[in-house]
């Protein structure tokens, strides 16, 4: 069950790279209508490491998810480790990470952030490996109780780099 966000984390502008989030998660916001989440939800835009503790904060702690936990975690694999992020929510938070170093970065965030799964993506096997996984046609916010989605699914981002690593961690209730 979610819990209060950090009120020090807010969306500025709807140029802020981390908007959408707190419709996402409209559901730890407690001046928001929690039937305005959604509960399929990705970011348009990679984000730095700055952006990514800002969105960990947004997010709150949510079940195994913890901000500080994982903004320790990000302290301890270090920037040149660490090149982009994305956080979503796959029914619970979600974050992809680019990085040049994939088995120290899982290693650490195993270690520190406790995600319930985290795995390598496997580019050779699905090109479209990040992403929602929703079969053509399907709605992916069938299960979600918002009018409409924070952002097209068509505005989400995709894989940058075909050289770098993909992981993604996924935080259980």
């Amino acid at each position: 069950m979610p819990t209060s966000h950090n009120t020090s984390a807010s969306i500025g502008s709807d140029d802020d790279p981390l908007r959408g989030l707190r419709q996402a998660y409209a559901d730890t916001f407690p001046e928001l209508d929690s039937t305005d989440r959604c509960l399929n939800f990705l970011m348009t835009d990679w984000v730095g490491y700055k952006h990514a503790i800002r969105a960990a904060h947004l997010i709150g702690p949510y079940g195994r998810f913890d901000p500080d936990d994982l903004a320790h975690a990000f302290h301890q694999i270090g920037h040149q480790s660490l090149s982009a992020f994305m956080f979503g929510r796959e029914m619970k938070p979600v974050l992809y990470i680019e990085t040049n170093s994939p088995d120290w970065v899982m290693e650490m965030l195993d270690d520190a952030a406790h995600p319930s799964e985290l795995d390598e993506l496997d580019f050779s096997t699905d090109l479209t490996a990040i992403g929602l996984n929703v079969p053509d046609g399907a709605d992916p916010h069938s299960t979600c109780r918002h009018s409409d989605p924070p952002l097209p699914l068509d505005a989400y981002a995709t894989r940058r780099n075909k050289d770098a690593h993909y992981i993604r961690a996924w935080w259980d209730a």
